[in-house]
């Protein structure tokens, strides 16, 4: 009975992992574009400063975007590593939304 206790808690926790690593990593995180310094290569999402690159842009899901199509007040999608952005999506139909 013990046994099966403990595999029925296994099988839930790493089935709980496995839920979960997609949502975590694969779509990034929402924020709010605070602020732009385009000649820098630099934008502000929610406070915090992140220097952007083409591939970043390249890596997101909007390819055909630059770094002066992003606005303050935009919604992006994004995932960064030391501050710099590995992808950065801007989420078109989200623009100006209350967040």
């Amino acid at each position: 009975m013990e046994n099966r206790k403990s595999l029925k808690t296994f099988v839930i926790l790493v089935f709980s992992i496995c839920v979960s690593i997609p949502l975590t990593f694969g779509q990034g995180t929402l924020g709010r574009v605070t602020g732009l310094q385009a000649e820098r290569g630099l934008i502000e999402i929610d406070g915090g400063v992140y220097s952007i690159t083409t591939d970043a842009i390249k890596a997101g899901a909007s390819p055909s975007k630059t770094i002066r199509s992003f606005k303050e007040g935009h919604i992006v999608r994004y995932s960064a590593k030391d501050q710099r952005l590995v992808s950065i999506t801007l989420l078109d139909k989200l623009d100006n939304l209350p967040y």
